[in-house]
């Protein structure tokens, strides 16, 4: 997250200094254009030469309105990344220290429904749909509030991570069948049941 924010603290110095360089070179534009009318007022083809200095001048606004648009498009991209990098981080950050056993339950009306999505690049999505039940990725490690929680994902039987938004980002799965299942915890990490049985969702992933 930190080299995210360097990066956009970097993109946006270029930006800012790129600004200046457009405002200064604007002013200089102008002192030219003046010191040129005030020297050829009655000279054709100074006029001429000067209309040729407008047109170029015409360009190099377009050019620099386009570079201006490849900033703005580039600052959009570094935003989404940083985006991505976030949701990920925040369904991976404790998974080095979870050591909970999760054999406690608390009975709960809400549901779960789990889909996957395969991307262009061959990576994966995860994406929890619920019922009667929050997020609350500021509460986890906390006490326990009714309907609020993060989630558990399994993939082949080994912890994968947690969900503390509905989407999550998996990668790349090796071929071969896969069984990946999110199961709804608590703030502090006891299964969320209905009638004794975890509220779970399960997919069949097939790699090729």
């Amino acid at each position: 997250m930190y080299i995210s924010q360097v990066i956009i603290s970097f993109v946006c110095l270029a930006l800012v200094g790129y600004m200046g360089t457009s405002v200064a070179f604007a002013d200089h534009g102008d002192e030219d254009e003046v010191e040129s009318h005030a020297t050829t007022v009655h000279d054709d083809e100074a006029d001429e030469e000067m209309d040729g200095h407008d047109t170029d001048e015409d360009h190099a606004h377009s050019d620099e309105a386009l570079k201006l648009e490849s900033i703005v498009a580039l600052l959009q991209q570094v935003k989404m990344l940083v985006e991505q990098k976030n949701a990920l981080s925040m369904g991976h950050s404790h998974e080095a220290s979870d050591t909970h056993t999760h054999t406690e339950m608390v009975e709960s009306h809400a549901t779960a429904k789990l889909s996957v999505t395969k991307g262009m690049m061959g990576n994966y999505d995860l994406h929890l749909e619920t019922t009667d039940f929050t997020f609350a990725p500021e509460h986890a490690d906390d006490v326990h509030v009714a309907g609020e929680g993060h989630v558990h994902v399994m993939i082949d039987g080994v912890k994968a991570g947690r969900m503390y938004s509905p989407w999550m980002y998996v990668g790349a799965l090796s071929k071969g069948t896969h069984t990946i299942t999110a199961s709804l915890a608590t703030n502090d990490h006891k299964a969320y049941a209905h009638d004794g049985k975890a509220i779970e969702s399960s997919v069949t992933v097939v790699v090729e």
